[in-house]
């Protein structure tokens, strides 16, 4: 008979250096997280106020808390804001389901 499935483990592309971060160098604060509205362009405070000023904005810890703080306020539709160190930015949409 034939094998159908012959998986083998390949070694992991970011396992190469300069890919993988030391323990050391994983902060969680390397990477910023901000509830950020795209229509108004504001960011998210810790009191549910909005501000132009990122600085002034809550930085979560962790994306729990991003959630949490989310479904706090009742926000239909936000977006995660994530910045690095190196002002690289990525952007994730938050939104509702019809059922909620």
């Amino acid at each position: 008979m034939f094998e159908l499935f012959n998986i083998r483990e390949s070694a992991d592309a970011f396992e190469v250096s300069g890919f993988s971060p030391n323990v050391s160098e994983t902060d969680s604060r390397t990477l910023s997280r901000f509830v950020f509205d795209p229509v108004n362009r504001k960011f998210l405070c810790a009191d549910g106020d909005w501000t132009n000023d990122a600085a002034e904005a809550t930085n979560f810890i962790d994306m729990e808390s991003v959630i949490r703080a989310w479904s706090k306020y009742g926000m239909r539709k936000a977006e995660v804001l994530l910045r690095s160190t190196q002002n690289v930015e990525f952007r994730l949409p938050l939104r509702k389901g019809a059922a909620n």
